[in-house]
């Protein structure tokens, strides 16, 4: 991925972070994979989704909205738009523990 659709990816997720009250996201890391790696990678291999690429982004910080709440996200981009489609707010210990390497190459934004 080419430093310009990073930067639009990062952007992506800091205003996303933002809605979420989140002004200082940290450890911004970013794969191009499928939703469906991507969501078997959060759950587990027995949940399935669809086939289409997303930029897959995970982010930590302090988010909180409409009575949700956690220190940890992961973010499902449109890789054309970087329009976020879906994510997950999780507490620290619901984090998955698998690399993200696991999906591909993982870019720090």
């Amino acid at each position: 991925m080419d430093n310009q659709l990073l930067m639009r990816a990062r952007e992506a997720v800091l205003e996303w972070a933002a809605q979420w009250g989140e002004r200082e996201p940290r450890d911004i890391l970013m794969v191009g994979t499928t939703h469906e790696a991507a969501t078997r990678w959060i759950h587990g291999p027995e949940v399935g989704s669809r086939a289409d690429r997303v930029c897959f982004a995970t982010v930590h910080g302090v988010f909180r909205r409409s009575g949700r709440s956690g220190e940890w996200a992961a973010l499902f981009l449109d890789p054309a738009t970087f329009r976020v489609m879906t994510y997950t707010v999780r507490l620290r210990d619901a984090v998955p523990s698998r690399s993200l390497e696991q999906l591909g190459t993982v870019h720090q934004l």
